[in-house]
């Protein structure tokens, strides 16, 4: 236990050195575990600081990430040329009940470049926000459909303006 802490620690100092073989042994060694957990979210804050978009997806645990991490999994996936998945995986940080991190704003801007969302995304991503009770993020989306081609404009748009008006 000591031993894995005093590694910890020397790994925790040393990330900017990029000593990746002795990180992945740690994580690897003590996968599951909340020593490994937090270097491994720091180690991938040093890996997309430094554009290592391979390394970064090879580091990934979705079970562990946060909405940042992983909004900069889908930024890894556009520039590794991935774009079926970046593009899956950025409807996915779309469909979002809350507002998410300024960060996700590059990882979302190709899918949002390419079209997206779809109406019926946007739909749904209103309503979530509406059931999770975040009025302000379904004001935005709101005022982004009038904005942006006609996502929610249709009776879906009357709709939606009913409920915000309620609110």
């Amino acid at each position: 236990l000591e031993f894995r802490r005093v590694l910890f620690r020397s790994l925790r100092r040393s990330l900017n050195a990029g000593d990746g073989p002795a990180v992945a042994d740690f994580l690897s060694r003590y996968d599951g575990q909340l020593p490994a957990a937090r270097l491994r979210t720091a180690w991938l804050e040093v890996l997309a600081d430094k554009g290592e978009w391979a390394a970064y997806l090879r580091d990934f645990r979705a079970q562990e990430a946060s909405p940042t991490e992983r909004c900069t999994r889908a930024l890894a996936l556009w520039h590794a040329g991935s774009k079926a998945e970046a593009s899956a995986a950025a409807e996915a940080l779309w469909l979002s009940p809350r507002s998410l991190p300024t960060s996700c704003d590059a990882a979302l801007s190709p899918w949002l470049r390419a079209g997206n969302p779809r109406p019926e995304l946007a739909w749904e991503r209103f309503v979530l926000a509406m059931d999770a009770g975040e009025i302000t993020l379904a004001r935005f989306l709101q005022r982004r459909s009038e904005e942006h081609t006609s996502e929610l404009q249709s009776p879906c748009n009357l709709v939606c303006r009913l409920l915000l008006e309620k609110k």
